[in-house]
């Protein structure tokens, strides 16, 4: 399909973005401002923007934040920079209930987020044990909790760290308190050695 300049009808090519060709853009576009000069007819993307921004302010007014009334600068936003990083925590936060590392090894078509688990998820298959890969999810609160494996026949979670952090101290800590009754073991470094895992 050819395209035209909307102002002197001149034949754009077919790599030209908008409906301008350069001459009659820079004929529009003030080099002083660094802005383009609002026209009625303009068809550029700054002016389309700013138009329908205006129309949107106009109509509803400018938004404003939930909690403490505060005009905000974006429309696609409903709170402040200070109460959205309040209410984005515990139950509310976006990343409630996901894993926050990356999962690259492979096996059985299974993500997992370390060699160890991996050769635990072998060890097993080994030993003809069913088992469950992050099959559980538990609420502690403000955050979750997946242990590593389920195995189904015995009833229990296992949990295969490497490096314990603080925060998995503190969650491990928070579910045995939280889920009393149900089974979850731990095995370190020292422990996978001695099951000759590692």
């Amino acid at each position: 399909m050819k395209k035209y300049c909307k102002e002197c009808n001149k034949k754009l090519s077919r790599h030209t973005m908008g409906n301008l060709c350069q001459i009659c853009y820079l004929k529009n576009y003030n080099p002083t401002t660094n802005i383009m000069t609002h026209k009625e007819n303009c068809i550029c993307g700054i002016c389309q923007t700013n138009r329908k921004e205006k129309k949107f302010a106009f109509k509803h007014g400018k938004p404003k934040c939930k909690d403490c009334g505060k005009e905000l600068s974006n429309y696609n936003n409903k709170r402040c920079v200070k109460h959205w990083r309040e209410y984005n925590r515990g139950i509310n936060a976006y990343n409630f209930g996901k894993s926050n590392s990356w999962k690259r090894i492979r096996y059985k078509g299974i993500w997992m987020k370390s060699s160890w688990e991996s050769k635990y998820a072998e060890y097993l298959d080994k030993n003809n044990i069913k088992w469950l890969y992050e099959s559980k999810t538990f609420n502690l609160g403000d955050c979750t909790y997946t242990p590593d494996f389920y195995l189904p026949k015995q009833d229990l979670y296992i949990e295969v760290k490497g490096w314990f952090r603080t925060i998995s101290i503190n969650k491990f800590l928070a579910f045995k308190l939280l889920y009393p009754e149900i089974k979850l073991k731990l095995f370190t470094k020292k422990y996978l050695k001695l099951m000759r895992i590692l």
